[in-house]
């Protein structure tokens, strides 16, 4: 939980950008709680992050992210994510297998619902 208030009180709240955004093996089930910092993926274009790495384990609370929107009056910047061949992903991190992918901004367009379907499924393919 402490992942997400640091995005939702710090970075948000004080519009701060982040050049790479980093989820492996974070251990959101440790005291049941299941709030997975992999909410952030559908604040990586208010972040201006340009690369992630992460695993394809992925445990998205819509109604965590709504409300944050609403309280930061966020409307999510719509966004793709690439695989550039000439990068390596990582084979085993800590057990898991890590994608390096590139973030792709879309300023000019807003995040849909069907958007950040389409870029979960893609994570959690890895």
């Amino acid at each position: 939980m402490e992942n997400i208030n640091f995005l939702d009180e710090v970075l948000l709240k004080n519009k701060i950008s982040l050049s790479h955004f980093i989820k492996v093996r974070e251990g959101c089930g440790m005291g049941g709680n299941r709030k997975s910092i992999s909410i952030a993926y559908a604040f990586l274009g208010e972040l201006k992050v340009k690369h992630i790495l992460v695993d394809n384990e992925e445990h998205t609370d819509r109604s965590l992210i709504n409300s944050i929107n609403i309280r930061h009056n966020i409307q999510p910047i719509k966004f793709e994510l690439r695989n550039p061949s000439q990068r390596r992903d990582i084979s085993d991190w800590s057990g898991f297998s890590v994608k390096v992918l590139d973030v792709i901004l879309s300023p000019e367009d807003k995040l849909s619902n069907e958007d950040f379907e389409k870029i979960l499924i893609k994570i959690k393919s890895y």
